[in-house]
């Protein structure tokens, strides 16, 4: 009779506890179990090697392949007719080539069997649709499989043809990249339940790793997680305003170039501030240059892809996000869901991560119109920001407070209550020049005071509101040029504004001239030589404008309208007060984007041509 088996020094939420570590040690990691044996050990968890393989086998994450799953993996070839299937079995993914050479090495062959099983749970797969090639038929001639939509867009699109060929030349002439056939596949591969499957894996590691310098890290990351939003925020402006091609390929670029920095970054991060970026571009499905906005996130897609390798998982959930755009924001908001319910059962939690995850939520039901949602979110990241500046009192808690000020008041904004905006920008915009760095202190008041003019706009005060917004592209451009998205944004609402001006007083000067006609003409019937005098003035400015619809004045409905960078950005100021210019707040940026206007736009128009302003000169 052999020696009785050793009882579990742990219980089973003991190693519920544990898992997530133990997966990205031994899964993500690839270290050996006696190793992941100490290091746990080093922490306090002490199990033997049997009880750690029978967990290893509970929980899927055998780094060993099972016959069973090979067997699927075989017959789903078989099935499939040579086709180039991959699949992802227990983490790992493993192409045709493997499983083949898995059964070589096994020397027996693979069960023979006319039905597929069922995919075992930890595997994965999916097989490309066909390369928009030409094949030979049994008559040897060649005729097209199907179609190629990618470049049947550069067939009839001309402006998307003239910003991509400059980024990815293969997307022209072979334009289904990896990423795209992957969207593509014909295979229902369920890409809500796979998006949620990888965000555990990403955030269980953020809980994991959760500590006393977690704020550090954050920090740390924060430089170029800000950098690929500011640009990419840049890139959408530029889309949607109807920028030239050159400007558009030239934010693209900077776009592309960034991603390679993020990759250092926390991967929980990078994710939550990817799905903000995406659902702004694409989550509104009637957005303007929709096309090019969805081959703009393609492209971002694949480099991350090319990054990080197709098999890791933020590719993976950016895929299964952006498989159909109908549903972009419901997943992002799902697999961001599922992220805060794993912090808050965490032993440790990532504030300032946690703030940001709860803001972007805000953002992306913003974007799906569920604003009830949004309210509740930003207004739980703004009691966190106050509990933490509370306790820090440092300049960067006090400005994760405006940041989130800033999404408050433009949800104001949205719903209506003008009255809660002016308030809250008014306070803000004073509490601006507490900001020591005149870099993000340049960036708040730009984006309070350009909020400032769209209540000053739907009031139907378009003086103030325009004197407003010439502040904003006073304080962007000496720090980020003329392609800031909010100069850009503010130029808009400032031509748009002048040239209703310009509408209003030919309309008035019309009524005028026709009423002083009409006088004319009655007291030459009275027999008078003089004509009347008009004694009524009607003045031209804000008392005499026609009623104003707000929803005019709102974010253009079209997929920027609440893109922000790492800090949320802001929104309006009070009604009827406009703050006066000092050089004081010359200041600069740190992220965030200005809603998207409905404006109408020139092509290859700059900014200057707008504003009446002659060529300007930037050193960077």
């Amino acid at each position: 009779m052999g020696p009785p088996k050793q009882p579990n020094p742990h219980t089973p939420q003991e190693w519920k506890q544990i898992r997530s570590k133990f997966t990205d040690l031994y899964q993500v990691q690839k270290k050996k179990l006696s190793d992941v044996m100490k290091i746990l050990g080093e922490q306090g968890f002490h199990a033997s090697e049997h009880h750690y393989k029978t967990y290893i086998r509970k929980w899927g994450v055998d780094k060993k392949n099972k016959q069973s799953d090979m067997e699927f993996a075989i017959q789903k070839l078989r099935q499939r007719q040579g086709k180039d299937t991959t699949f992802l079995i227990r983490g790992e993914p493993r192409s045709r080539k493997d499983v083949e050479h898995y059964w070589r090495r096994k020397r027996c062959s693979p069960p023979a069997s006319s039905t597929v099983p069922n995919t075992p749970n930890g595997v994965d797969y999916r097989t490309p649709s066909p390369c928009a090639e030409r094949e030979t038929g049994e008559a040897g001639s060649q005729e097209p499989l199907q179609e190629d939509a990618d470049s049947a867009w550069f067939a009839w699109d001309e402006d998307i043809a003239a910003v991509f060929q400059y980024i990815n030349r293969d997307w022209i002439v072979a334009p289904r990249s990896t990423i795209l056939r992957l969207l593509e596949s014909p295979e229902q591969l369920r890409p809500l339940d796979q998006a949620l499957h990888y965000a555990k894996v990403l955030f269980q590691r953020q809980v994991e790793c959760a500590n006393a310098d977690l704020r550090i890290d954050f920090l740390g990351c924060d430089a170029a997680v800000s950098r690929f939003m500011r640009t990419a925020e840049n890139a959408l402006a530029a889309i949607a305003y109807g920028l030239s091609h050159t400007v558009i390929t030239a934010a693209l670029l900077d776009t592309l170039e960034s991603i390679p920095q993020v990759a250092a970054s926390s991967i929980a991060i990078v994710t939550t501030s990817i799905l903000r970026i995406i659902s702004n571009y694409i989550g509104r499905t009637q957005s303007s240059r929709w096309t090019m906005r969805k081959m703009a996130v393609y492209e971002i897609v694949n480099r991350f892809g090319k990054v990080h390798g197709l098999a890791h998982p933020l590719p993976l959930i950016l895929t299964a996000a952006i498989r159909s755009c109908e549903d972009t924001c419901t997943i992002s908001q799902r697999v961001l869901m599922a992220g805060n319910d794993m912090l808050q059962q965490g032993s440790k939690v990532d504030e300032l991560f946690n703030e940001d995850l709860l803001t972007t939520l805000g953002d992306i039901c913003e974007i799906s119109g569920d604003y009830n949602a949004a309210l509740k979110h930003v207004i739980e990241a703004h009691r966190m920001t106050l509990d933490r500046h509370q306790t820090d009192m440092t300049q960067q808690s006090f400005m994760g407070v405006l940041k989130v000020q800033v999404q408050l008041s433009a949800l104001y904004i949205q719903t209506g209550s003008l009255e809660k905006a002016e308030r809250s920008i008014e306070d803000n915009l004073r509490a601006c020049a507490e900001i020591s760095d005149p870099r993000f202190r340049a960036k708040y008041r730009a984006l309070f005071l350009y909020y400032r003019g769209i209540v000053l706009e739907m009031s139907g005060k378009r003086s103030a509101a325009v004197e407003t917004f010439g502040k904003v592209i006073h304080l962007g451009l000496p720090w980020f040029g003329p392609g800031y998205h909010l100069v850009v944004a503010a130029a808009h609402r400032m031509k748009n504004l002048q040239q209703r001006q310009a509408e209003d007083a030919q309309r008035l000067s019309a009524a005028e001239e026709d009423h002083q006609n009409q006088d004319l003409a009655d007291t030459r019937g009275a027999g008078q030589e003089e004509p009347g005098v008009d004694q009524h003035p009607h003045p031209l400015g804000d008392e005499g404008v026609l009623p104003f619809s707000p929803e005019a004045a709102l974010p253009y409905d079209d997929g920027s309208s609440q893109l922000w960078t790492n800090p949320l950005e802001a929104r309006p100021q009070t009604i009827g007060h406009v703050e006066e210019w000092t050089d004081e707040y010359q200041e600069s940026y740190g992220g965030g984007l200005a809603p998207e206007l409905e404006l109408p736009v020139e092509e290859d128009q700059s900014w200057m041509d707008w504003t009446g302003e002659g060529p300007v000169e930037w050193t960077y």
